[in-house]
């Protein structure tokens, strides 16, 4: 008989909400969500560690992000305003991220 800490991962279930990946793992995680968690029925969870399993999904959500940040997807906007300026003059919009980024932003620590 198995360790009781072991149990299917389709005997739990998750709510996550993400506004910003692009379109193939958005429609890979819709998938899981319309499968009520069927795609990991055969994965065996560590209780102890429940949060094994991520280390194959947040990455790609990561570089997921990364590609948004570095090729903006304005037609999919979360501020119109900004994609708008984007679009319009990407100049003026680099140079307002650069003075917003300078006033807001951490300073970096020296090394």
């Amino acid at each position: 008989m198995k360790d009781s800490r072991w149990r299917r991962a389709g005997d739990y279930t998750s709510h996550c909400e993400l506004r910003c990946v692009d379109v193939p793992v958005f429609q890979e995680l819709e998938e899981i969500r319309k499968s009520g968690m069927k795609n990991f029925r055969n994965i065996q969870v560590d209780e102890s560690n429940i949060l094994t399993w991520q280390g194959l999904i947040v990455p790609v959500i990561i570089q997921s992000l990364i590609a948004l940040v570095n090729d903006p997807q304005p037609e999919h906007p979360l501020r119109a305003d900004l994609a708008e300026e984007y679009s319009k003059d990407r100049k003026k919009f680099f140079k307002n991220a650069e003075e917003f980024t300078k006033k807001h932003g951490e300073k970096r620590p020296v090394d």
